[in-house]
């Protein structure tokens, strides 16, 4: 007998903040807030698949060159024994060549990645309003 009326006199006390993130309708927040732009997780999700499409062809243009470069390398044996100045063939493949071509779809890759990118944050802007500093 005493034991319930000691549970229903019982009080919960929580910290402000905890009492606060409780109190938000988190089924409206949907998460819609990415660095002071109010977004869906759509539009984020669309900016991370047009930058993952970006980057698997660009890795595709770097590694099918390279590939076939060394598999040639493989498959014709008069290639290993040819030299340009005294320099194998298969040196100047992997080395400065491949590394020249990584070095371009690098800077190329970085280049479309800050385009799409700003492209996304201007369509994308919140809308200026006097509290708005941005």
């Amino acid at each position: 007998m005493w034991e319930n009326e000691a549970v229903s006199r019982r009080r919960i006390v929580l910290h402000p903040r905890t009492a606060s993130a409780r109190r938000v309708d988190r089924r409206r927040n949907h998460g819609s807030q990415v660095r002071g732009f109010n977004v869906t997780n759509d539009e984020v999700f669309a900016l991370v698949d047009a930058q993952r499409r970006a980057a698997i062809g660009y890795l595709l243009t770097l590694l099918v060159p390279a590939g076939l470069g060394l598999l040639a390398l493989v498959l014709i044996p008069g290639l290993v024994d040819l030299r340009l100045r005294g320099i194998p063939l298969p040196w100047l493949l992997i080395g400065p060549v491949l590394l020249l071509w990584i070095v371009l779809i690098a800077w190329r890759h970085d280049r479309r990645a800050l385009r799409t990118e700003q492209r996304w944050s201007e369509a994308n802007k919140p809308a200026s309003s006097p509290g708005n500093y941005q």
